[in-house]
């Protein structure tokens, strides 16, 4: 393989290293839309009436087992032209890169909404019931003694998910976004297809993923460790 042509070479290092960025930012706004939709919608997920309960359920099953390419071809090819037919007007050009982030965050909500229905539903039922002996309001009890600890306790599977979700990024080579916006994965793509090598910058993308990914992982093991964090002690080993 011939790195130093289509990896190191210009212009395609430039490409590549701003794909890198790219999926940064991408991976950033998509793992916190995907928290601010799914820590929300698994709490009520739990607690909510039975009605909103239902609804919600749909939605988690909706979005969790919906496979994501399909996902967003539909989302990127045919909701656009659906909406052009209702409307007369077409979206605006750039737009698939928004509908992108919010595909992908939709997908990881779905898995996050049960992780956090799960890490409320470890806690055992004295927790609640002290809190209303205390005199706290069921508001109270949730947003001070459950969700806090459920927080806690999904915080590996958490971190598990985003990570997957940043990976995940990588799939915005098949769609329609603007060269400057793409991935790493999509960087190396464009130069694969203008140069016909794939394994050069193919291995650089996959390589940049495991580096991020392992980043990610050291984080979350950090956050896991320290006591300050998670308010529980662990043996050095």
């Amino acid at each position: 393989m011939n790195f130093n042509n289509y990896v190191f070479a210009a212009p395609y290092f430039g490409w590549l290293l701003r794909g890198a960025a790219n999926t940064v930012m991408i991976s950033a706004m998509t793992a916190t839309l995907a928290l601010l939709v799914g820590i929300p919608v698994g709490i009520l997920r739990q607690m909510a009436p039975a009605f909103v309960r239902v609804v919600l359920a749909g939605f988690i099953t909706l979005f969790r087992n919906m496979p994501l390419v399909p996902f967003l071809l539909f989302s990127v090819f045919v909701a656009p032209d659906f909406f052009l037919q209702c409307t007369g007007k077409a979206i605006p050009i750039g737009f698939e890169y928004w509908l992108f982030i919010v595909c992908v965050a939709l997908n990881a909500s779905g898995y996050i909404a049960d992780i956090v229905r799960s890490g409320l539903r470890s806690i055992p039922e004295g927790q609640v019931q002290a809190g209303r002996v205390l005199g706290l309001s069921p508001r109270q009890v949730i947003f001070r003694i459950l969700v806090p600890q459920a927080v806690r306790i999904s915080t590996p599977a958490l971190g598990t998910r985003l990570i997957h979700t940043m990976k995940n990024t990588s799939v915005a080579m098949v769609l329609p976004i603007v060269v400057d916006s793409l991935d790493v994965a999509g960087q190396g793509a464009r130069i694969a297809g203008e140069c016909f090598a794939w394994a050069e910058p193919l291995v650089f993308a996959a390589g940049t993923y495991l580096v991020f990914s392992l980043m990610l992982e050291a984080l979350l093991w950090y956050i896991c460790r320290n006591p300050l964090l998670t308010g529980r002690e662990y043996d050095a080993a």
